[in-house]
């Protein structure tokens, strides 16, 4: 027998559900009950007319999740009661997903004399499970009712270790279902993935990306697919894809970042991110789910040849605040009232403006889940609540901005502005150093009086609220910490870039007590032209304090990356011999190579800086004569990360310049085979995205027939210049028959059945 808690629904999926199984129980099929879109219900949700009553039997569902049945007795007696003598139907049903007892169902049907004409109108828990025992096309059809199965629950909560968010948590499932809406987006969503294999979605902030790739991922694992979340580079899918028919669904949040560091980053790799799509396109089973803001993807696909190729906007499911009707949003607000336990004054404001809400053009689901929001709207009275709710709406950017600057003090907000500076999360103990930094230059600078244990009571204060604090198997900061710190919402994140990002004292304030490389960046990009200056205090501190930014466990990274940030702000001699000093002072130079979280959330990518402050430092002679007596070890690193073929060359160029060669790094045999092996993968990878360009481009035989000879040239270059004895069988382009396969393309133009694709799924 099945045995649903209902605990997936909300009031709206357990009132449809309940309609949907007494009209399958009527076996005459002469009855057909009906629900309503939401408002006041009057004391009915699910209604059966005919034409001697219009009110013949009326349903009230109660699912009463988070009361009991003493909260249900009482409201029956003496709300639900009054309105059903009002109604006078002939029939009563009440349905309810709280489990009874006889004496409950006796005590009911006594409150509800006369009109619950035997107890067989009275549906408990026990009996809408055997109701869809005997009615499987009804259960087929509530899919959020599955995920209520203790079995696939079970499924769902082992993956709760592996994710760095807390969405596979049972109670945060649960909740993200009850709150969900079902739209178009959904099923449209499904049918791209299933079609194209991948999935982007976009959308602006607060439209539901987050929520509609949960929910995907809940159904997709909940049908026996293994989930991998990737946390910070896409390279990590390498490490896990199978190469076989089991059912894996990958899953990469903001997989271009969010930040211009992140960004940067995030394209250098689109090559990886190329590759891997071609290879889950090829394989079976096998799914991929991205999230991305449209604006960064628009222009991710226009600064990227490689990208733009790829022709990712044909798997978008773009989410719009269009594609909510006015039904679907009053459902948002709803659910969000339903969940949020505030007050019953704000509750009735709330739906008093429900369709001024829901019918204003900025309306988001995250605008609604701040107003639903307790700890954020406790203290207002009615007045302050309904301009709360008018200023968020007509400035969404800034709903954060009556918290921020109202509800807590200064020394919240340097907590949170500290933050912001070193990322999007960060562990405990970085955060406290950055803090206490922050914290004594106010003291020093601008009179603040220091409090006893300031830090731990922030933290308590902002719990919650603000932030999240995490414990987490998989974060392990630079000093073995597995606490971590994010900002609870990314509206905070929009909010607080918004209001610093003009505001120079504050960025002055924050990168002057900086402590780390990472907040330094953060504001001052590296090799890119910065809005904004260092102040001279800062560059004292960098010039004379640089100590102070080199952690012990991270100091060849932070070394490094210290002279990044010193050449493109501190152009002077003190500047560049400083540079030469900590070059010749990095020990370890696979520091290239292994980078964590501490600095980039897009980690374990090859330094993409590198190359450039190499070509524009080797006229510099402090800084050329350091870099030249670090031998070939730095070298070798970068020439085991390479990824584009063509960088080979370029990289040819650095080392002639620097009196090296290929030749005279390959002596050692060890190091020969492994960049044999590197630059055996860096050609394999551009044969498999010309054949991908190929495949895609209705190409024919003489089309592939001079992508090969054009390899072939590439491939004497590459033994003339890198390596002689190259050798690489390209033969694969010409095995196929592509005359064959241009023909099959043109026949695949004929847009699929995409129904037809979801049922047979």
């Amino acid at each position: 027998m099945t045995d649903y808690s209902f605990s997936s629904l909300n009031s709206t999926d357990l009132e449809k559900l309940a309609c949907d199984l007494l009209t399958a129980q009527d076996k005459s099929g002469l009855k057909k009950y009906r629900t309503f879109k939401e408002g006041k219900d009057q004391g009915i949700d699910c209604l059966y007319s005919n034409d001697e009553n219009p009110f013949s039997e009326v349903v009230q569902v109660k699912h009463y999740l988070n009361s009991g049945i003493s909260k249900l007795l009482s409201d029956l007696r003496i709300k639900e009661k009054p309105k059903v003598d009002k109604l006078n139907p002939d029939r009563y049903i009440l349905v309810t997903s709280l489990q009874l007892s006889v004496a409950n169902v006796l005590e009911i049907k006594k409150i509800f004399n006369p009109y619950i004409k035997n107890i067989s109108d009275i549906y408990g828990r026990d009996d809408l499970n055997r109701l869809l025992a005997e009615n499987k096309e009804v259960e087929s059809r509530h899919q959020k009712l599955w995920f209520s199965s203790s079995n696939v629950l079970d499924n769902l909560l082992k993956y709760k270790y592996q994710s760095r968010t807390d969405e596979f948590y049972r109670e945060v499932i649960l909740r993200n279902l009850r709150l969900y809406v079902e739209t178009n987006n959904l099923e449209i969503s499904k049918r791209i993935l299933l079609k194209k294999k991948i999935l982007i979605i976009t959308g602006e902030p607060g439209v539901g990306k987050t929520t509609l790739s949960e929910i995907l991922l809940y159904y997709f694992t909940s049908n026996n697919y293994e989930l991998n979340i990737i946390q910070n580079d896409i390279r990590e899918v390498e490490n896990v894809i199978k190469d076989d028919s089991s059912k894996q669904i990958f899953y990469f949040d903001d997989f271009l970042g969010s930040t211009q560091v992140e960004i940067q980053r995030a394209r250098s790799a689109d090559s990886v991110l190329i590759k891997l799509i071609n290879r889950i396109k090829r394989s079976e089973n096998k799914l991929l789910i991205l999230n991305t803001r449209k604006f960064i993807l628009t222009s991710a696909i226009d600064e990227s040849e490689n990208l733009g190729r790829l022709n990712l906007l044909d798997a978008e499911a773009k989410i719009e605040l269009s594609d909510y009707s006015i039904e679907e949003k009053l459902q948002i607000l709803n659910n969000h009232i339903v969940e949020s336990n505030i007050k019953d004054e704000h509750i009735k404001i709330l739906k008093d403006d429900d369709i001024q809400i829901c019918e204003h053009p900025n309306f988001t689901p995250r605008i609604i889940e701040f107003f639903t929001t307790r700890d954020r709207i406790n203290s207002f009275n009615k007045k302050q609540l309904k301009l709360f709710i008018k200023n968020n709406l007509d400035n969404p950017i800034e709903i954060w901005r009556h918290a921020y600057l109202k509800q807590i003090g200064d020394e919240e907000r340097f907590l949170l502005n500290t933050l912001l500076s070193i990322g999007r999360e960060s562990s405990l103990i970085e955060l406290e150093k950055a803090f206490e930094s922050r914290y004594q230059y106010e003291i020093t600078h601008n009179n603040f009086i220091r409090k006893i244990d300031v830090f731990n009571q922030i933290l308590k204060k902002l719990n919650d609220g603000f932030i999240k604090i995490n414990l987490k198997n998989d974060f392990l900061d630079f000093d073995g910490f597995n606490e971590n710190v994010t900002f609870i919402n990314p509206s905070l994140q929009d909010f607080l870039e918004f209001f610093i990002i003009d505001n120079d004292r504050e960025i002055e304030r924050i990168t002057n007590s900086s402590v780390s490389i990472r907040q330094l960046t953060y504001f001052y990009p590296l090799f890119k032209k910065n809005k904004y200056q260092p102040s001279p205090l800062l560059k004292d501190r960098i010039l004379n304090e640089y100590k102070n930014y080199i952690y012990s466990k991270t100091h060849n990274k932070d070394k490094l990356n210290l002279c990044y940030f010193i050449f493109n702000n501190l152009k002077t001699e003190k500047a560049y011999l400083l540079i030469a000093k900590l070059i010749k002072e990095i020990s370890e130079w696979s520091v290239l190579h292994t980078y964590q979280s501490y600095l980039f959330s897009h980690s374990n990518n090859f330094d993409i800086y590198i190359l450039k402050f190499l070509q524009e430092t080797k006229y510099i002679k402090p800084i050329y004569d350091s870099f030249k007596s670090t031998g070939n070890e730095m070298f070798k690193i970068i020439l085991l990360n390479l990824i584009d073929i063509y960088t080979y060359f370029d990289v040819k160029k650095l080392m002639e310049y620097y009196e090296l060669s290929y030749d005279s790094i390959l002596v050692n045999t060890e190091f020969r085979e492994m960049f044999e092996l590197r630059l055996d993968e860096s050609f394999d990878r551009l044969v498999e995205e010309e054949i991908f360009e190929l495949e895609r481009s209705f190409a024919n035989s003489s089309t592939a027939n001079a992508k090969h000879n054009d390899l072939n040239l590439l491939k004497i270059k590459i033994k003339q210049e890198i390596l002689g004895s190259f050798s690489f069988d390209i033969s694969k382009i010409t095995e196929i028959d592509w005359d064959q396969v241009s023909l099959e393309n043109k026949l695949k133009g004929v847009e699929p059945d995409w129904d037809e694709i979801a049922d047979n799924y």
